[in-house]
């Protein structure tokens, strides 16, 4: 009958709507393998930090930069130690905008980044993971910097180490991804049945 038709109409148009649990959006192997491809990359970047204590000891004699003056040098370190703890502290108020703005995404799953377990949530959640460890990471790479500039080995080893604890703390977290994923449904649902004239 009528009913029936337009029942079968909307099911075609929007069939995770009224089956969310038929919607690949809701497979909870699709975001435990899009996680697992985010800790390999969070795995990779903090392994770097242990690739540049190595390199600053292996080849730091080997490389020759301009000397600079003892007062001029302290100005650097002093104002490279202060960036180190703004970008620390912004870090969780960038990923909290980020993965806001991420819940309002135009994203459809097969734009998915490749790779990130082909879920829009898993892609959004991998580019924050990724603009938040690079932050971090920048932090040891003044610590190196610092090394070659004025062989100072203090800076290397306690910038690194405050880069070690940032990333430790934004870390990848299922429940963020999870929350994440939600928001996206209820976000395309909605423009879903706005679409549809339905609200």
């Amino acid at each position: 009958d009528k009913r029936f038709s337009t029942m079968h109409q909307y099911t075609k148009i929007s069939p995770d709507i009224i089956h969310p649990r038929a919607s690949p959006w809701n497979s909870d192997n699709v975001l435990d393998n899009g996680m697992k491809v985010i800790w390999i990359i969070w795995g990779a970047m903090f392994a770097s930090l242990g690739i540049y204590i190595i390199v600053a000891h292996m080849v730091g004699d080997q490389i020759k930069m301009q000397d600079l003056a003892p007062d001029v040098f302290s100005v650097l370190r002093n104002v490279l130690y202060a960036v180190a703890i703004v970008e620390f502290a912004i870090i969780p108020f960038i990923r909290k905008k980020m993965l806001k703005s991420g819940a309002r995404t135009t994203q459809t799953p097969d734009r998915a980044m490749p790779g990130a377990g082909n879920h829009p949530a898993t892609a959004k959640y991998a580019s924050v993971t990724v603009i938040s460890l690079a932050l971090a990471e920048s932090i040891a790479i003044y610590g190196l910097l610092l090394y070659f500039l004025g062989k100072d080995f203090q800076s290397l080893y306690m910038l690194t180490a405050i880069s070690a604890a940032a990333m430790i703390i934004h870390r990848p977290k299922m429940e963020e991804l999870e929350d994440l994923a939600l928001a996206l449904r209820g976000d395309r649902r909605d423009r879903t049945d706005r679409a549809n004239g339905t609200i």
